[in-house]
């Protein structure tokens, strides 16, 4: 049974990249000659302003480990100190899935460096704002 799944997954790591890819191969291959944009989010949290400060509707992720850390429930976490915390807040995200079309519009579609017609946005923290578990 093993040897099937990793003859599925091929080169991607997990399942959960390699539904990621397979999602954009069906837009990429379903919407060929459509102005198709993907916006790729990495680990999405709590509002940083909009509608408020901090907002979120759930405990999941690293929401809930920094408020069991908080509420004292959890006490030790096991983490590479310099591995870096790719959060991103979700009205960050919408922004981006906002401007993405426009981008895709007015400028990507001038662009000789697109290899097909979908852009991908990338919505992840840059290195300048990187924040490690140290």
């Amino acid at each position: 049974m093993f040897f099937f799944f990793l003859r599925i997954l091929g080169r991607w790591p997990n399942t959960y990249a390699f539904t990621k890819a397979l999602g954009e191969d069906v837009v990429r291959t379903a919407g060929e000659g459509l102005p198709v944009a993907v916006i790729r989010p990495s680990i999405v949290i709590g509002t940083a302003r909009e509608p408020i400060e901090g907002w979120t509707d759930n405990l999941y992720g690293p929401t809930g480990v920094v408020a069991g850390a908080g509420l004292g429930i959890l006490r030790t976490f096991y983490a590479d100190k310099d591995f870096v915390a790719d959060l991103v807040p979700v009205d960050l995200c919408v922004n981006a899935i906002i401007a993405l079309p426009w981008h895709r519009e007015n400028i990507s579609r001038y662009s000789d460096v697109l290899l097909t017609d979908m852009v991908k946005g990338n919505c992840t923290k840059q290195e300048s704002n990187a924040r490690h578990y140290r």
